[in-house]
């Protein structure tokens, strides 16, 4: 039995696909797999993207998130899906400063720790940037696939140093025709949410957190 606890933005949240995104699909398949068993493998999926979010933002708001999802009764399992935001270029200025975002990932590790041993990061996945530089709804902004590569090896390292489960999506979407994977640029389409939700589902079970 276990609460699974989904951090992350927009892509989290599940914009863009007509089944509601990668982490509402990971729900509906253990809702189900929790009611055939009848309930003897009872898996909770609580999908906590908030579009816009940075490491900042999911910082600022975790600990208020996590606390009452952490069951005496339950195993927590956290999922924290990020380095897109951080990545947007500002005037040729990152939103968050790749050093700041060090340091970010870093305490969201430590608290994270602190509620779960069984903790998964997934990081950005890839842009076409023809669409997105500027980005439409934000025309000040601007992501770029070379800078979102930065952020990706970022966040792998910091994983890989503190001996944190990661899951690349950028160079599965990147070489594998990713624009087909993509509705207005940024984010995955429906066939690009389905891809992750199976990488991520394929994970869990590899590792049996479900």
């Amino acid at each position: 039995m276990a609460n699974i606890l989904v951090f992350g933005d927009s892509i989290t949240f599940g914009f863009y696909d007509t089944k509601g995104g990668w982490a509402d699909r990971l729900k509906k398949y253990l809702l189900d797999k929790s009611i055939n068993e009848k309930l003897e493998h009872d898996l909770k999926v609580y999908n906590l993207g908030i579009s816009g979010d940075t490491s900042k933002e999911i910082i600022d708001r975790f600990d208020n998130e996590t606390r009452p999802r952490n069951w005496t009764s339950q195993e927590t399992v956290v999922i924290i899906s990020i380095g897109l935001n951080d990545s947007i270029l500002i005037n040729g200025k990152n939103k968050i400063p790749i050093k700041e975002s060090k340091k970010n990932i870093q305490l969201l590790l430590k608290k994270a720790k602190k509620y779960s041993k069984k903790i998964l990061i997934t990081g950005p996945t890839p842009v076409e940037e023809s669409k997105v530089t500027p980005m439409p709804w934000s025309p000040s902004e601007s992501w770029r696939n070379y800078n979102i590569r930065k952020y990706n090896e970022l966040v792998k390292n910091i994983c890989k140093q503190n001996k944190v489960d990661y899951v690349e999506l950028f160079y599965l979407f990147y070489d594998n025709d990713y624009k087909k994977l993509l509705s207005d640029g940024g984010h995955p389409n429906t066939q690009g949410h389905e891809k992750i939700f199976n990488i991520v589902k394929n994970f869990l079970e590899e590792r049996k957190y479900i």
